[in-house]
């Protein structure tokens, strides 16, 4: 018997690569029973019924992943598949898991704390999570956080609830960076990071836990443990941005020759990948491979033109500075 029943949302950013994910919930049996190997079962049987689908502002092909952006700020949303919210017993979660597909936030915030108001305590986790992800998109993050942690105490520590949390975390750190506040950004990313170690530590294939730790180690410079976590990620799920972001953690820490065999997988397997044929270009260029990298640059540009505007490069993507500075070599000279 299933906690909850998760469903993975692969979120692109302007019809690009991954964001972080927040994942929802739907509650079967009290938190109280997630304990030792119900816990596990659990995990196994969330990562069999979970599905992937694209943010519903972006296009829902993967051949269509082409422009450039790569931002790391709000969790993004997407809609679910393979979860029959028909099934839902309750009315009020019926309806908020309804407006929260349809970006009706407003409306989903308000159904979710009508099923908290209905629901006992013991049986609430899934529904706390739930309005947490609804008020980290609405930018009420430090509300999000309150939710988060009522729901990790209510699920005795599940993984999801741990993992929704590290993505606040991460939100109120990006907030600090914009205001100037560097340390306390660190402070609070590595809050988010601690929260995410702890949800690999109650499900050790849950894959996007890997990759928004990889993201959050990212900000803090830790690049040989973004690396290993990215990579974690990349071989748990066969999403390509998981893989492109692994290839740019390779290339940072100084194994191009790596970086360069998983983006030649990815643009083999997702041609219209504009971030992909781009970060390729750039290690091309950093191995002094100059026609290969043009010939990656102008696919790139085919698919997307901003990708031969370097500031708008730098200000829309968040690669490692060895990648960035390649790149911005590479356009400079072109």
């Amino acid at each position: 018997i299933c906690m909850f029943v998760f469903f993975f949302l692969y979120s692109c950013a302007m019809a690009s690569v991954l964001l972080s994910a927040t994942r929802w919930a739907l509650p079967t049996v009290p938190a109280t029973a997630l304990r030792g190997g119900e816990h596990q079962t659990s995990a196994r049987a969330a990562r069999c019924s979970r599905g992937i689908a694209h943010h519903l502002a972006g296009s829902v092909t993967l051949a269509s992943l082409a422009s450039l952006a790569f931002t790391l700020n709000t969790p993004a949303v997407a809609a679910y598949e393979n979860v029959r919210v028909e099934d839902v017993e309750s009315t009020s979660l019926r309806a908020g898991l309804e407006a929260a597909n349809e970006r009706r936030w407003v409306a989903a915030e308000r159904f979710f704390q009508m099923y908290l108001r209905e629901t006992p305590e013991e049986l609430s986790a899934s529904g706390y999570s739930n309005l947490g992800n609804v008020h980290l998109q609405m930018g009420k993050v430090d509300e999000a956080v309150q939710d988060y942690a009522k729901a990790v105490r209510l699920s005795d520590g599940a993984a999801v609830p741990l993992l929704n949390q590290g993505l606040a975390y991460e939100e109120l750190g990006v907030r600090a960076e914009k205001a100037g506040k560097r340390k306390e950004a660190a402070r609070l990313w590595q809050t988010g990071r601690e929260s995410l170690l702890k949800a690999i530590e109650k499900d050790p294939d849950e894959f996007a836990a890997y990759y928004d730790l990889g993201l959050i180690e990212w900000r803090l410079g830790l690049f040989e443990e973004a690396s290993e976590h990215l990579a974690k990620a990349a071989d748990l799920a066969a999403i390509p941005g998981y893989r492109v972001r692994s290839a740019a953690a390779l290339f940072q820490v100084g194994d191009v020759k790596k970086a360069l065999v998983q983006l030649r997988g990815v643009v083999r397997k997702t041609p219209n990948y504009g971030e992909a044929h781009a970060a390729l270009a750039a290690v091309y260029y950093s191995m002094g491979s100059i026609e290969m990298a043009e010939d990656e640059l102008s696919r790139a540009d085919g698919i997307d033109p901003l990708w031969g505007v370097p500031a708008d490069v730098e200000r829309n993507t968040r690669w490692p500075p060895a990648l960035s500075a390649a790149y911005q070599r590479m356009i400079s000279m072109s």
